[in-house]
Formats: structure tokens, C-alpha cells, sequence
């Protein structure tokens, strides 16, 4: 009965115990890492040609915006003369309108609006 039970736990602990483990030689440890190093090369060869064609991209992107702000910049200040030449234009018309209105020469009013060239106007007659 004795060496029943040492029989039934021997079977008992041979099921439970792990099998046995599959050793490598250095060499093929060494061949699986390199093709593992040449698959994960492998996907990303191209990378660095793609990184410079990105990084020529940002510079022409850097580019245009440049050139684009100095457009920009330069439609701005044309569009603040514009607005400057049509009041000095206007202005000139008012007190050319009052000056023969009321016989005082332009040159002497200095008023923003008609309202104030004519105020000065009858001030000086």
C-alpha cells in the first residue's frame, strides 16, 4: 500500500511539474535577435528620407508664411495711405468749398470738418 501511495504521487507530481525548457545556443539566440533587428529595420527603412522631406516641407511652409506676412504687412500699410490720402483729399474739397463760400483762403483754415472750417472761416472775416 506504501508503495501504492509513493507510486500515485509520483504520477501526481510529474503532472504538476513544467516541462522541460527549451534551451538556446548562444548562436541561435543570435540569429533570432538579428532577425528580429532586420524586421523591425525593415519597416522602417525609408524613415530618415521621409524625415527629410518633411523637415524641407516645414522650411517651405516657413517660407510662404513669410512672404505671406510681409504681403500682408505690406497690403495693410498701403490700405492705412489709401485711407490717409482720402481724408487729406476730402479735406482739401471742404475747405476749398468754404474758402469760396465765404471768400477766406483755404490755406488759413485748419479745421477737421466742414462744421469747424466754417466756424474758423467766420471767425477770421
Amino acid at each position: 500500500m506504501a508503495l501504492l501511495y509513493l507510486i500515485f504521487n509520483l504520477h501526481h507530481y510529474m503532472d504538476i511539474m513544467p516541462a522541460e525548457e527549451k534551451r538556446f545556443t548562444q548562436a541561435e539566440l543570435d540569429k533570432v535577435v538579428a532577425d528580429r533587428l532586420a524586421r523591425e529595420r525593415q519597416k522602417y527603412e525609408g524613415f530618415s528620407e521621409l524625415k527629410e522631406k518633411a523637415a524641407k516641407f516645414d522650411e517651405l511652409e516657413a517660407a510662404s508664411k513669410t512672404e505671406l506676412q510681409k504681403a500682408t504687412e505690406k497690403a495693410e500699410k498701403l490700405e492705412k495711405e489709401l485711407t490717409a490720402l482720402k481724408k487729406d483729399a476730402e479735406l482739401r474739397t471742404i475747405k476749398a468749398k468754404v474758402a469760396t463760400e465765404t471768400g477766406v483762403p483755404a490755406e488759413l483754415l485748419t479745421g477737421a470738418t466742414e462744421e469747424e472750417c466754417t466756424a474758423q472761416a467766420n471767425l477770421l472775416r
